[in-house]
């Protein structure tokens, strides 16, 4: 099996690369840092997208089309929405909400709304959330907003929360997951929350990107 792994940042990439072996840098892409490593019989592909939507999405597509992955896995910080869950908890994101898709002033349509989706709640692969789940028994899964801000005040957090029932927010989800969808690629995105309205993303981030080691390898011995 052949696995696309997407991460924004180097903070994320090192809980990967410490679970793997014999990684090996692709020299010949001159496009993205691309490292091959194996778990197990699964090939690995990882690649580090760099922040936002469209950075996200154009690494995704070049991880299916060049490497023929059979799944794509998301991995990464976000920050806190909804208040019952905790800074450096991880969650299995089940739908993401690409709130910066706005059409309603010409179509008449919720903000992210997707033609070829019946709300606009963009669902991940079912049965990759089940595996993570069966994974960590103790996992939440969480609706994700997703969009190209970095969200730090708190009436934008609520905003989030009231509009779009969001527990989380980040920056890549969206583009990672319709590109996927597109492809017929399943997706799976789990995040740790770096930060809320109360704790900093720079203090926490580099904890919350080593919090689903343990959790990414569970889930690879699964696939």
């Amino acid at each position: 099996m052949k696995i696309g792994i997407i991460i924004a940042m180097d903070k994320e990439m090192s809980g990967i690369m410490s679970i793997a072996s014999e990684v090996e840098r692709l020299t010949h892409s001159s496009l993205y840092e691309v490292y091959r490593a194996r778990y197990g019989d699964k090939m690995l592909y990882i690649v580090k997208s760099g922040i936002g939507e469209i950075a996200a999405a154009a690494a995704t597509q070049y991880l299916i089309t060049a490497y023929g992955t059979d799944i794509i896995l998301n991995f990464g910080v976000c920050g806190k929405l909804n208040p019952e869950l905790k800074v450096l908890q991880t969650v299995a994101v089940s739908s993401v909400v690409h709130y910066q898709h706005d059409l309603s002033d010409i179509d008449n349509v919720p903000v992210g709304y997707y033609e070829e989706y019946k709300s606009v709640n963009i669902p991940t692969a079912k049965h990759l959330i089940d595996i993570a789940v069966s994974a960590d028994g103790d996992l939440k899964t969480a609706v994700c907003a997703s969009g190209d801000k970095y969200i730090d005040k708190k009436e934008d957090r609520q905003r989030l929360f009231r509009d779009f029932n969001a527990d989380v927010c980040e920056m890549e989800a969206a583009g990672v997951l319709l590109t996927c969808n597109r492809n017929n690629t399943p997706c799976l995105i789990i995040k740790s929350i770096s930060d809320d309205e109360t704790m900093s993303y720079n203090e926490f981030s580099i904890i919350a990107a080593g919090r689903h080691t343990g959790l990414i390898e569970a889930i690879l011995k699964k696939l």
